[in-house]
């Protein structure tokens, strides 16, 4: 088990790596709010392949590290949502 700072850490990262792979951010909302929510997919469909499809992923420890690096990503997703909301000050 990780620490809260370690998790913390590890969304950050992944928020300055979002931005540098793609420093612009869409204009928006709905297009902001749908990048957070494919990230969101993307956990949703690692969570129901280690769930129901098992023994397709013999590597249970990969499995649960795709399952945390995908809401690593979920979640840095939602803190750049937010930034740029509080930026607009739609």
């Amino acid at each position: 088990m990780r620490g809260n700072n370690t998790i913390i850490t590890d969304i950050l990262l992944e928020l300055r790596a979002a931005k540098r792979k793609q420093p612009t951010w869409p204009d928006h909302i709905v297009a902001r709010a749908a990048m957070v929510a494919e990230e969101a997919g993307e956990l949703l469909r690692a969570s129901l392949q280690y769930k129901y499809e098992p023994l397709l992923f013999l590597d249970n420890e990969g499995m649960r590290a795709e399952m945390r690096k995908e809401a690593i990503q979920t979640a840095a997703m939602c803190l750049r949502f937010i930034e740029a909301l509080d930026k607009d000050k739609l």
